[in-house]
């Protein structure tokens, strides 16, 4: 027998008798099927018996105002908020802060003030944000982690008023004092 004639192993060992050729290759078939089966059930027992978890969001969508302080010092309003300033298309916005009540405000302004900070619109139309460290070290916001908050429009006020829970200030709203060493410049006579 020429190794060119047996493609077929299984033809090679029976080839006096075909029939048990075709027996073996059929055997061999069920077999498959009968392990691909036990296969899909286990698989199938195993999504069963797996513990599933719900993954909660961070990013939360809301129809109402809401304001994001985050890590970097950034304020960010939501799409509700920034709908109220682009109605007026606001440039600029003072921050207001109320220690007793711990209350933020965000007041639009008409006119460039040295003390207002300039609002930045996301180009999808999405939000809007301004930069505002030194307002967030002023008032001893614990800037460790980003979070999220409702605002509430006050007509009678024209601001956004965002009551901020204890737990987002720091116990010492005073920033560590950093060590002053001598100059490397000049030596003092």
């Amino acid at each position: 027998m020429f190794l060119t004639q047996a493609a077929d192993p299984m033809q090679e060992r029976t080839n006096d008798r075909p029939e048990a050729a075709a027996l073996t290759r059929r055997q061999i078939h069920i077999t498959i099927l009968h392990l691909l089966q036990e296969r899909m059930v286990y698989s199938f027992k195993r999504i069963l018996i797996m513990a599933w978890e719900i993954f909660s969001r961070k990013v939360r969508r809301v129809g109402t105002p809401s304001v994001t302080f985050n890590k970097l010092g950034r304020i960010s309003l939501n799409k509700a908020a920034t709908a109220v300033l682009e109605k007026d298309a606001v440039e600029f916005v003072l921050l207001l802060w109320d220690p007793t009540k711990r209350h933020v405000g965000i007041r639009p302004i008409t006119k460039k003030d040295q003390r207002a900070y300039r609002v930045a619109y996301g180009k999808k139309g999405n939000g809007a944000g301004f930069s505002a460290k030194t307002f967030m070290d002023h008032i001893g916001y614990d800037n460790s982690e980003s979070r999220s908050t409702l605002a509430r429009w006050d007509e009678g006020e024209s601001m956004f008023i965002v009551e901020l829970p204890e737990d987002y200030l720091r116990i010492d709203p005073q920033q560590p004092l950093l060590a002053v060493g001598p100059s490397r410049g000049r030596k003092a006579k």
